[in-house]
C-alpha cells in the first residue's frame, strides 16, 4: 500500500480520504475516465506523469478537485495558446482564398 501522506487514512468501503484534517471524495480511474471522456490508460500514463494520486495496492484512486487543477495546468493552458494559434491559421486562410 503506498500513500502520499503518513498522516493519511483511507477508507475503501465509502472512497473517502482524511488528510490533515480535510475529507476529499476520491474516484476511481474508470469513473473519472467516464466523465472526463478520456482512457483508463491515458489516466495511467497521467500519474507516470505526476498527476496527484492515490494508491491502495494496485487500485488507483483521484481526487476531482486536484485532477482538475493539474489538468487545467498541464493541457488546457495550451489549448488555449493553440486557440489563438488556430484562429491565426484561419485569418490567413480566409485572407488567401479571398485575394
Amino acid at each position: 500500500m503506498i500513500i502520499p501522506s503518513t498522516e493519511t487514512s483511507i477508507h475503501k468501503e465509502i472512497g473517502c480520504i482524511r488528510q490533515r484534517g480535510q475529507q476529499m471524495k476520491l474516484k476511481n480511474l474508470k469513473a473519472v475516465a467516464q466523465e472526463q471522456s478520456l482512457s483508463i490508460h491515458t489516466l495511467r500514463k497521467f500519474a507516470r506523469m505526476g498527476m496527484p494520486h492515490y494508491r491502495v495496492g494496485r487500485k488507483i484512486f483521484l481526487d476531482q478537485e486536484q485532477f482538475e487543477t493539474w489538468f487545467a495546468a498541464h493541457f488546457r493552458e495550451n489549448a488555449d495558446r493553440n486557440e489563438k494559434d488556430l484562429a491565426q491559421i484561419v485569418d490567413e486562410a480566409v485572407a488567401a482564398i479571398i485575394k
